[in-house]
């Protein structure tokens, strides 16, 4: 195909009939309608992508970014490799399983790792693997693989970096959730969590929130949600977003809202700025609507109050 335009539609076409055409197919874990939106979000000179797919993301990234994907499925990582020598994209490819294979020399190395994993997975038990260091800083025998993936992508991550980890909303609420997602809003870790809503995936209604978390080196002094569950179009099949709805996305979770052509909903309806104080309080649900109906209406605390709260999670 010489003409650049159909020859974008082309490839785009194969990744999309790809994660639509089997529920088992491990390239369905990174849809195209997300690849926009995280590669706004990743910015830096190495990138690893622990779900990669048929590269819907990799394929949105700077040309000059030094990049390395995992792929789980063989027959995927295949077609990637062929999809990505048309496109002229270099990247490392590994066919292997991203959670049970450790990467030593990976530790801390990478600017952005973005993790997004089946929406059907299964959980790790951690004390199979006594030794890695990628499961130390929790406590548990046996891990959600929600708190897997967090665990493995924070672990390669520069102190300076950025992962963005697409997980099941009922997580990011669950009870049995809330004690490692107070850890994680203790350390400040958490930057931005993105309530996406469903029909995300080809194959199922997963509720869907893309969560971002930020290195060792910046811990965050107030939390982002940020409600985006009704933008794109609803065509057959996935909720499609294009680059504008992707655009807009990404700036809402960068702070930078003031610069877009706001019409009918204004952005203050869309996003919170939350102090960890108030997500330890109600027990740390990441996620917009359940904030918004679960936060007590009057709820007052003092500044001594919130750094004698934060520095207990902290210690702990």
């Amino acid at each position: 195909i010489i003409d650049d335009s159909l020859r974008a539609i082309f490839l785009r076409d194969i990744r999309i009939l790809w994660a639509q055409s089997g529920r088992e197919r491990a390239s369905t874990t990174n849809p195209e309608i997300l690849g926009d939106i995280v590669a706004n979000l990743a910015k830096g000179e190495e990138v690893l992508e622990l779900c990669a797919g048929l590269g819907s993301t990799l394929v949105k990234l700077e040309k000059s970014t030094q990049t390395v994907a995992q792929e789980i499925d063989p027959l995927a990582a295949a077609a990637l490799f062929i999809l990505l020598e048309l496109e002229e994209i270099q990247a490392e490819i590994l066919v292997e399983d991203s959670i049970r294979t450790l990467h030593r020399d990976w530790l801390n190395k990478f600017d952005v790792v973005i993790a997004i994993p089946p929406s059907r997975s299964q959980g790790l038990v951690a004390d199979n693997l006594p030794s890695d260091p990628r499961w130390m800083k929790f406590d548990n025998v046996k891990l959600k693989s929600e708190e897997a993936w967090i665990l493995n992508a924070l672990s390669y991550l520069k102190p300076t970096g950025t992962a963005i980890i697409g997980l099941p909303t009922k997580w990011m609420t669950s009870s049995s959730s809330s004690k490692f997602r107070n850890k994680l809003v203790g350390w400040g870790r958490v930057k931005t969590a993105i309530s996406l809503g469903f029909d995300l995936y080809s194959d199922n209604r997963v509720e869907m929130t893309l969560l971002i978390l930020s290195g060792v080196d910046q811990p965050n002094e107030d939390v982002r949600l940020v409600n985006a569950r009704n933008m794109g179009v609803q065509r057959n099949g996935p909720r499609y977003l294009d680059e504008e709805a992707a655009k807009e996305i990404s700036q809402l979770a960068a702070k930078n809202w003031r610069d877009l052509p706001w019409e009918e909903t204004e952005p203050e309806e869309l996003i919170e700025d939350v102090h960890p104080a108030s997500l330890l309080e109600i027990g740390c649900p990441l996620e917009f609507n359940t904030f918004q109906t679960s936060r007590p209406a009057d709820f007052e605390i003092g500044p001594n109050e919130i750094q004698k709260t934060l520095n207990k999670e902290l210690a702990r």
